[in-house]
Order: structure tokens, then C-alpha cells, then sequence
């Protein structure tokens, strides 16, 4: 299989809503990228319930937040002051017909699409849903081949991650011979010390494992093996800014990654690594089929096998990639595609 990056129409005016989770500061990101494209733009969370309970309760009983789901996309939609030609929704598990219906009455001509960047699997219900909308895209290949009404368009990086790998004024300093910056959840606890495990005893290492709330620590101390032996200090509980994960990706050389393990696509770190010139310990063999894989960049392991990350790989230095290839995967070439606007970056 191939992947592309479809092209379509020329660039026009358009006026763009957005609907996107809160993770990150990925949606800060993605609002930067739209007012810089667009003169007209908003956007809103997908999510109509914010609390880490609340979130919880959509994923396992989603239909038990249909009427206030209902209630709090028409507030946001009646809240926009331009008529606008196309609506993109993230995720989508949280959009109900009824509001869909709501906009197309409202807006004949608007275009309202989808981008996932989960898979079907974790997104309960959304696979109902896929006809609702004018185009559907995913980051997850599996998604694309099992579905042909789904394109598949990669995840991105920041314009932040981009700045860092064109500044001059750094002095790219490595303090540390691996990182790890990411949520935990399903085997992620284990793999991450397994790789740290495996490294020499004087390697110097940055581990900021993150857990959404509190409470989620005591109930993995319970039910999840891995977690029998951690202390409750061993997890952060507050997420990092853009530019604080970009700071100790820029003091790393090499930089951990782990790939839910129902997942094939790309984590969106993937891509940050790809803008700053990093390398990458991955779990995530799929990364052999893009263009800007280089084994000299990228180490891929297996989760349940013995871990063995070659002293050369961590000390060598970074093949740089065609700046041709790495731009595709830009935030703005991102934007451009799920828009389908023809990308001339």
C-alpha cells in the first residue's frame, strides 16, 4: 500500500469551523494554522463534558450524553456570526445526526467533515456515523483499508516543532540520551520502563509519564500489573506546553515512542521528531512504510520481545530528510488536505 497525499481543488475562500478535543495543546495549534490560512475561522471542543469523569462516561456510556451533547453543539453553532463553507469535526464521538441535520439546514451549501485521529476501535459508535458527513479521513491505515469511504491523511506537526529546527539561536545541547513525554494507558507503562531498563546505567534520561487525573493512578495501581510496584510520585498529572515537550525534544537524542498497541498509525510525536531533526525509538513497525523512514533515524522494537537499543543508535547523529518530504507532514499541509484544497506548499 502506498500512501498519498490526495490534492484537489485550488486554494479559495473559505470559512472554517472547527470542533476539536482539548489534548495537548494540539487545538491551540490547529486555531494558530487556521487564522493564519483563513480571515474567518472558529473553533470549538468536540467534547461537550470537560471533567476527567465526564470523559470516562462518554467513552463507556456515550448515548447517556446524547441530549447534552445535542444542546451544546447548537449553543456553539448559534454562537458563529459568519455562514460558513466548511465544518470539520475531530474525533466525532460526540457529534449527534440531530446536529448534523441542525447545520446543513442552517448552512445548505457548508461541507462538513471528519478526521479521526483514533481508530474506529477506540471511537465507540463513530463507525455509524461515517455517513453523515461530505469527507471522512483518517490517520490510521487500518481504518482506510478496511472502509473506502475513509482517506487516509497522516497526523502533523506543529509550526512550533518547525521554528525549533530553523532557529539559529539554539545550541541543540543534549542533556538527555532518551525522553519520554506521553499519557499512559494500555501496556505504555511497561514498554517505557522495559526501554529505559535496557539502556546503559549511566544513560541520562527525561520521564514525564502523564496521567489524566488523580484517581486513574489508584485505579491502575489495582487492576494493572505493571503499575504493582510505581508510587504515585512516579506520574505527572499536569500536561507540558508545546514549547516545554519541544525544549526537552531539543535536549534529547533519541526520543521514545510508543504506539497504542490497537493503533497503526502514527502517533502525532512521530512528526515532531520529523520537524526537529530527532531520532526515535518506536514500537510502531509501520513507520517502515513512509517516505522519511531511515533506520539510521529510526529504531523500531517489538513490545513483548527483549528490548536491545544499539549504543551506535543512541550516539550517532540524525540523517536529515528531504525538506521536500517533511513538509507534507507540516500542520498547514495537514489543514490543506482535510479541507481538500490543493496543497502548494
Amino acid at each position: 500500500m502506498t500512501f498519498k497525499i490526495v490534492e484537489i481543488d485550488k486554494m479559495e475562500n473559505r470559512r472554517v469551523v472547527f470542533f476539536v478535543p482539548s489534548f495537548m495543546g494540539y487545538e491551540k495549534s490547529i486555531d494558530e494554522a487556521l487564522k493564519q490560512n483563513f480571515s474567518d475561522v472558529k473553533l470549538f471542543d468536540q467534547r461537550s463534558v470537560q471533567t476527567g469523569f465526564g470523559k470516562a462516561l462518554s467513552k463507556k456510556f456515550p448515548r447517556l450524553l446524547r441530549k447534552r451533547n445535542v444542546g451544546y453543539y447548537k449553543s456553539n453553532v448559534d454562537s458563529i456570526s459568519f455562514i460558513p463553507t466548511d465544518v470539520v469535526v475531530i474525533q466525532g464521538d460526540m457529534i449527534e445526526h440531530e446536529t448534523v441535520q441542525y447545520m446543513r439546514k442552517l448552512w445548505p451549501e457548508v461541507k462538513i467533515r471528519l478526521y479521526m485521529w483514533d481508530n474506529l476501535q477506540n471511537l465507540k459508535g463513530v463507525e455509524t456515523k461515517i455517513s453523515w458527513f461530505d469527507s471522512v479521513s483518517s490517520f490510521d491505515p487500518g481504518d482506510v483499508e478496511t472502509n473506502d469511504l475513509i482517506k487516509f491523511r497522516p497526523l502533523f506537526f506543529s509550526q512550533d516543532y518547525a521554528n525549533y529546527a530553523a532557529s539559529n539561536a539554539r545550541a541543540n545541547e543534549v542533556k538527555y540520551d532518551a525522553s519520554f513525554i506521553g499519557t499512559i494507558h494500555s501496556d505504555r507503562n511497561r514498554v517505557v520502563s522495559d526501554i529505559f531498563q535496557s539502556l546503559d546505567h549511566d544513560a541520562t534520561i527525561f520521564d514525564y509519564r502523564y496521567l489524566q487525573t488523580r484517581w486513574i493512578y489508584f485505579v491502575y495501581k489495582m487492576l494493572k500489573r505493571d503499575f504493582k510496584g510505581s508510587k504515585f510520585s512516579d506520574f505527572k498529572y499536569q500536561t507540558l506546553s508545546a514549547e516545554a515537550i519541544a525544549d526537552v525534544v531539543d535536549q534529547s537524542n533519541v526520543v521514545i515512542d510508543i504506539n497504542h498497541p490497537k493503533q497503526r498509525g502514527l502517533t502525532i510525536r512521530t512528526f515532531e521528531l520529523l520537524a526537529m531533526n530527532k531520532k526515535m525509538i518506536t514500537t510502531n513497525a509501520e513507520v517502515k512504510r513512509y517516505d522519511f523512514y531511515n533506520p539510521a533515524n529510526i529504531h523500531v522494537i517489538q513490545r513483548d520481545k527483549d528490548i536491545v537499543v544499539p549504543k551506535l543508535f543512541l550516539q550517532s547523529e540524525y540523517v536529515k530528510i528531504d525538506e521536500k518530504i517533511v513538509n507534507k507532514y507540516s500542520i498547514t499541509s495537514w489543514l490543506f488536505d482535510i479541507l481538500e484544497i490543493k496543497n502548494e506548499i
